[in-house]
Protein backbone atom coordinates (compact mmCIF):
# COMPACT_ATOMS: atom_id res chain seq x y z
CA UNK A 1 0.00 0.00 0.00
CA UNK A 2 1.72 3.75 -1.23
CA UNK A 3 1.24 6.15 1.53
CA UNK A 4 -2.41 7.45 0.10
CA UNK A 5 -4.11 5.09 -1.36
CA UNK A 6 -8.11 4.37 -2.94
CA UNK A 7 -9.10 1.73 -0.58
CA UNK A 8 -12.89 -0.83 -0.88
CA UNK A 9 -14.67 -1.11 2.32
CA UNK A 10 -16.95 -3.81 1.99
CA UNK A 11 -19.75 -4.55 4.99
CA UNK A 12 -21.30 -7.98 3.71
CA UNK A 13 -25.15 -7.71 2.51
CA UNK A 14 -25.25 -3.87 2.63
CA UNK A 15 -22.66 -2.45 0.45
CA UNK A 16 -19.36 -0.88 -0.68
CA UNK A 17 -17.88 2.26 0.08
CA UNK A 18 -14.37 3.82 -1.84
CA UNK A 19 -12.90 5.41 0.03
CA UNK A 20 -9.13 7.31 0.18
CA UNK A 21 -6.65 6.50 2.91
CA UNK A 22 -3.46 8.11 4.10
CA UNK A 23 -0.91 5.86 6.00
CA UNK A 24 1.68 7.69 8.71
CA UNK A 25 5.23 6.36 9.09
CA UNK A 26 5.38 4.36 11.90
CA UNK A 27 6.09 6.13 15.10
CA UNK A 28 6.81 3.79 18.13
CA UNK A 29 5.93 0.53 15.79
CA UNK A 30 2.53 1.81 15.27
CA UNK A 31 1.23 3.38 11.96
CA UNK A 32 -1.94 6.04 11.80
CA UNK A 33 -3.99 5.84 9.07
CA UNK A 34 -6.60 8.84 8.45
CA UNK A 35 -9.34 8.02 6.05
CA UNK A 36 -9.07 11.33 4.06
CA UNK A 37 -12.46 10.59 1.93
CA UNK A 38 -15.56 8.38 2.27
CA UNK A 39 -15.61 8.10 5.54
CA UNK A 40 -18.42 10.09 6.72
CA UNK A 41 -20.81 8.67 3.94
CA UNK A 42 -19.18 5.10 5.52
CA UNK A 43 -20.23 6.15 8.91
CA UNK A 44 -23.83 7.46 8.29
CA UNK A 45 -25.16 4.55 5.80
CA UNK A 46 -24.04 1.88 8.51
CA UNK A 47 -25.77 4.19 11.20
CA UNK A 48 -22.34 3.79 13.70
CA UNK A 49 -22.70 5.10 16.89
CA UNK A 50 -20.52 5.97 19.61
CA UNK A 51 -19.21 2.69 21.13
CA UNK A 52 -19.31 0.50 18.29
CA UNK A 53 -16.59 -1.35 17.17
CA UNK A 54 -15.51 -1.36 13.54
CA UNK A 55 -13.44 -4.82 12.96
CA UNK A 56 -11.29 -3.93 9.51
CA UNK A 57 -10.19 -7.78 7.96
CA UNK A 58 -7.62 -7.16 4.76
CA UNK A 59 -9.02 -8.85 1.80
CA UNK A 60 -6.79 -10.82 -0.61
CA UNK A 61 -7.15 -9.23 -4.51
CA UNK A 62 -5.70 -6.67 -6.85
CA UNK A 63 -7.21 -3.23 -5.08
CA UNK A 64 -6.37 -3.11 -1.39
CA UNK A 65 -10.12 -3.87 0.04
CA UNK A 66 -11.40 -4.68 3.70
CA UNK A 67 -14.44 -6.80 4.84
CA UNK A 68 -16.04 -4.57 7.59
CA UNK A 69 -17.48 -6.32 10.38
CA UNK A 70 -20.06 -3.49 12.83
CA UNK A 71 -20.10 -4.94 16.30
CA UNK A 72 -23.22 -2.52 17.92
CA UNK A 73 -22.83 -0.76 21.42
CA UNK A 74 -25.86 -2.49 22.35
CA UNK A 75 -24.54 -5.55 21.39
CA UNK A 76 -21.58 -5.38 23.59
CA UNK A 77 -23.03 -3.63 26.38
CA UNK A 78 -25.69 -7.05 26.67
CA UNK A 79 -22.67 -8.84 26.81
CA UNK A 80 -20.65 -6.64 29.19
CA UNK A 81 -23.34 -7.03 31.83
CA UNK A 82 -24.65 -10.71 30.65
CA UNK A 83 -22.75 -13.90 32.40
CA UNK A 84 -19.90 -13.90 29.84
CA UNK A 85 -18.93 -10.41 30.20
CA UNK A 86 -15.99 -8.24 27.54
CA UNK A 87 -13.95 -6.49 28.93
CA UNK A 88 -11.79 -4.88 26.50
CA UNK A 89 -12.15 -4.08 22.76
CA UNK A 90 -9.79 -6.89 22.51
CA UNK A 91 -12.64 -9.58 23.83
CA UNK A 92 -15.29 -8.76 21.05
CA UNK A 93 -15.06 -12.06 19.31
CA UNK A 94 -13.56 -12.40 16.03
CA UNK A 95 -11.20 -14.79 14.36
CA UNK A 96 -9.25 -14.61 10.48
CA UNK A 97 -7.04 -15.76 8.93
CA UNK A 98 -6.39 -12.34 7.42
CA UNK A 99 -4.94 -9.50 8.99
CA UNK A 100 -7.57 -7.25 11.11
CA UNK A 101 -7.72 -4.98 13.38
CA UNK A 102 -10.99 -3.29 15.71
CA UNK A 103 -11.82 0.48 16.10
CA UNK A 104 -13.84 1.46 19.06
CA UNK A 105 -16.11 4.14 17.45
CA UNK A 106 -15.28 7.67 19.50
CA UNK A 107 -17.61 11.18 18.77
CA UNK A 108 -14.83 12.48 16.39
CA UNK A 109 -15.42 9.15 13.92
CA UNK A 110 -19.31 9.70 13.93
CA UNK A 111 -20.00 13.01 14.23
CA UNK A 112 -20.78 15.86 11.68
CA UNK A 113 -17.02 16.50 10.68
CA UNK A 114 -16.28 12.44 11.02
CA UNK A 115 -12.50 11.83 10.13
CA UNK A 116 -11.42 8.31 10.54
CA UNK A 117 -8.06 7.73 12.42
CA UNK A 118 -6.72 4.16 13.29
CA UNK A 119 -3.62 3.16 14.97
CA UNK A 120 -2.28 -0.50 14.23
Amino acid sequence: MKNQDDVVLCVPSVGLWFVKIKIRSPRFKTCAATILKGWREFANDNNLEVGDVCIFKLLDGDKTSFEVSIVRFAEYEYRHWSQCPLTSIEDVPFESENPFFKVLMQPTYVGPQAQHIVTF
